[in-house]
């Protein structure tokens, strides 16, 4: 079930180290815009008490009341804010995961369907090799009865004949040889020839 380059086995390491830097990411980026609205609300709630020390001092002032009712729905707008955030941030990690699996099955499933298919062709491979090796003997069978039929046992015939015959087993071999170069898997390098 392993590729010869390796992927398959490597897979689910892959996406788990690009999960989790996509994951880690979303929640750094989260983290930051909630910082930042931290941030805003010190600085609203700064300008704010600012503000209602000038209104006190200054006679004719916007009221204090305008003043709280500002900070207050600038406070509620982050903490929607964060809310929001928290939401997105759920919703990507429970759409990483079902990438995750989604992947790691069509993983699994090219390595059980690749295993099948290659399993499936080794027996066909197996089956043709049996018809060739029936083929062989029958056709040496044949060769030798003629022969024997012919009476040509000692004649420039019967050395035809064995060279006829020799072809055909040659030709068998090469054939065997061709479905074994078909039945290996795909990227598994073709071996030389033995001398």
């Amino acid at each position: 079930m392993s590729e010869s380059n390796g992927t398959t086995a490597k897979t689910p390491e892959i996406l788990d180290a690009v999960s989790t830097l996509y994951a880690d990411g979303i929640d750094r980026l989260a983290q930051v815009q909630k910082k930042g609205l931290d941030f805003a609300t010190q600085a609203n709630n700064e300008i704010l008490q600012s503000w209602k020390k000038i209104a006190l001092a200054v006679p004719g002032a916007p009221g204090l009341m305008m003043l709280d009712l500002a900070s207050s729905a600038f406070e509620r707008y982050a903490d929607t804010q964060k809310g929001a955030i928290d939401l997105v941030l759920t919703q990507s990690n429970a759409m990483l995961g079902v990438v995750k699996e989604g992947l790691a099955a069509t993983a699994q499933a090219n390595a059980v369907s690749t295993g099948v298919i290659q399993k499936t062709v080794q027996e066909s491979v197996a089956a043709q090799k049996r018809a060739l090796d029936e083929s062989a003997a029958q056709s040496k069978a044949a060769f030798e009865k003629a022969k024997s039929q012919m009476g040509i046992s000692g004649t420039p015939a019967e050395t035809a004949a064995d060279t006829l015959q020799m072809g055909v087993q040659s030709l068998i071999e090469n054939q065997k040889s061709l479905l074994d170069f078909a039945a290996r898997p795909l990227g598994t390098p073709a071996q030389e020839p033995a001398a």
